[in-house]
């Protein structure tokens, strides 16, 4: 700057004012470039130009910018995309509503922020759900990714206003479930059937806030005319929570399963040895349903069960164990144990009741047992480019009932996609998927 003014007598003289105030601005911005970049401009009509892009393109140089893996998660399907920093680490935020096996899509994010790592900082990743936080994924100086309910250190402080990325809110999907339904208390027959198709809609209003509404279509029916008719299956509004120290809340107010409708809440709480949870659910429904005629009741029935769960991470193997009140005001305990495989989760069960409504040599049987299975349905990569998307369910659920009375032991979901399955997408299970793609 000082040359410049010292030389200004030296410019030519058929410059006008405009012609040197762009001397003056390209001069200023040669030197800067020469600073930074090393590089060296002659006296060009477009040196104004080229300053002003060099002002604009001056952070990407002298700072480690995240904006290419925000576009490769958003390419790969992951919603509510975001990135922050503190300190200590990079915290990514994203949500898998691309179909993939949690797994899967725990490694595919892996993959994607360690390819363009450009920062020595450590990085986390924090998975969601509706976006509500749920599980965490931290890489170690010492050792591998971690896993855990856990959240970053400065995710509240950093994170939680951060600019997310391809926002899952108000993005619709048809989803299409195959419903079969199964009995064989009759003497005449083998097994009565019913299939249907429920096709629901299912969105995200706002973070943890999520719609379900869903339309029965009988495909076809053994049961008789009480089932016969297309008729409303789940239609509920829910809120997910996060509390601090880990604490999950749950509060749904609908129409849920088996012709209920009312409130339900539920928590999940993971112990510090994350193998182990502490579950509860409580509700107040009543009866509600369009067969030959709307038939409702008021909501007047209290349910709720405690349960507490163990994680064995070296099979796979998940074990709960439930007691408490249920829906026909039997008392009684459920344990249940499951397999999670990659496509599958295989589970069998045991309850003891209170009542017993099945008659075995005329007297009342309080045991009752049998399996479930879920299978997960492709495809298995989905991403939601528009607003819309219409997909089968993630899984196909089955279950089957050993003394099938119906009425014993008996608790209701509040959402079609409940299954045995849900439990897979906990911290063990999902770094064992991990590591089998890693082999």
């Amino acid at each position: 700057m000082t040359n410049l003014f010292q030389n200004k007598n030296k410019l030519p003289q058929i410059l006008k004012e405009k012609e040197i105030q762009n001397y003056i601005v390209a001069t200023v911005c040669q030197a800067v470039l020469f600073r930074f970049y090393k590089i060296k401009i002659g006296f060009l009509k477009w040196q104004r130009f080229f300053c002003i892009a060099s002002i604009f393109l001056l952070p990407l140089f002298l700072t480690n910018t995240l904006s290419a893996q925000i576009p490769e998660l958003v390419k790969s399907g992951f919603e509510n995309v975001s990135v922050c920093e503190d300190s200590i680490y990079q915290i990514f935020t994203v949500e898998n509503n691309a179909r993939y096996l949690p797994g899967i899509a725990a490694r595919k994010a892996l993959d994607i922020i360690s390819n363009a790592d450009t920062s020595k900082k450590q990085k986390s990743i924090v998975f969601l759900r509706n976006g509500v936080p749920y599980i965490s994924v931290t890489n170690s100086k010492t050792g591998p990714w971690k896993i855990g309910y856990k959240l970053p250190e400065g995710y509240n402080k950093n994170c939680t206003q951060a600019q997310r990325h391809n926002s899952s809110y108000f993005k619709t999907d048809i989803v299409i479930y195959p419903e079969l339904l199964y009995r064989n208390y009759r003497t005449d027959r083998l097994y009565e059937v019913v299939f249907n198709l429920s096709p629901a809609i299912e969105l995200t209003l706002a973070k943890g806030l999520s719609f379900v509404g869903q339309i029965v279509i009988p495909i076809y029916n053994g049961y008789g005319k009480r089932y016969a008719r297309i008729r409303p299956g789940f239609i509920t509004l829910t809120q997910q929570i996060r509390l601090p120290r880990q604490f999950f809340i749950s509060v749904s107010g609908g129409t849920f399963e088996y012709d209920r409708y009312g409130i339900d809440a539920q928590l999940f709480h993971p112990f510090k040895n994350i193998r182990w949870g502490l579950h509860a659910q409580m509700g107040l429904t009543g009866y509600f349903a369009l067969r030959t005629k709307w038939e409702a009741s008021t909501p007047g029935r209290v349910t709720g069960r405690l349960g507490i769960s163990y994680y064995e991470p070296h099979f796979n193997l998940y074990a709960i164990l439930y007691a408490g009140k249920y829906l026909y005001e039997d008392y009684g305990v459920t344990a249940e144990l499951n397999r999670h495989f990659r496509y599958a989760t295989i589970g069998f069960y045991v309850q003891k009741t209170s009542k017993g409504n099945y008659l075995v040599n005329s007297s009342r049987l309080k045991l009752n047992g049998g399996f479930k299975i879920a299978i997960a349905l492709p495809p298995y990569r989905q991403i939601r480019k528009k607003k819309f998307r219409i997909t089968p369910a993630s899984h196909f659920r089955l279950t089957y009932n050993t003394y099938n009375d119906g009425n014993s032991c008996v608790y209701y979901r509040v959402h079609p996609g409940e299954s045995n399955a849900s439990a897979n997408f906990q911290p063990y299970f999902i770094q064992s998927e991990i590591n089998r793609q890693r082999r």
